[in-house]
């Protein structure tokens, strides 16, 4: 049970991640074409085919898993720019489980921006983290 739980956890951090990923790049494409730089775009969905099958498996093995999830809680985030946390990852391209310590770096409306640390500085930087507001 708590496999699957951590499974579901590291999905719902992956799809954060993404969007912040998203919004990164973007900006890296506005100043790459602004260089004249060429960008081809790698899809990479099939990556999360397995861990979709089994999160939806374990969804419908567990209907009133949200419902108890709800019960469980015991208070909301509230994370600030500078906290640090682990979260648990997944290396697609090895399909090993790993912790990703990060840090906080914004703090939005309705979410908070994680950046592991071993990513800040040179693939992730402060003015790219504003960039997605």
């Amino acid at each position: 049970m708590k496999t699957k739980i951590n499974l579901l956890l590291a999905l719902f951090i992956f799809t954060q991640y993404l969007f912040a990923q998203n919004a990164v790049e973007q900006s890296m494409v506005i100043e790459s074409v602004k260089e004249g730089k060429h960008i081809y775009a790698i899809d990479g969905t099939h990556l999360l085919e397995e861990q979709e099958a089994e999160v939806a498996k374990f969804l419908r093995e567990n209907p009133d898993y949200f419902e108890k999830a709800k019960l469980n809680k015991t208070s909301a985030w509230n994370f600030n720019v500078g906290d640090t946390r682990t979260w648990f990852a997944v290396d697609f391209t090895t399909n090993i489980n790993y912790n990703a310590p990060s840090t906080c770096r914004a703090v939005g409306t309705h979410c908070y921006v994680f950046v592991e640390d071993s990513q800040w500085g040179n693939r992730v930087t402060q003015s790219q983290v504003d960039g997605g507001f």
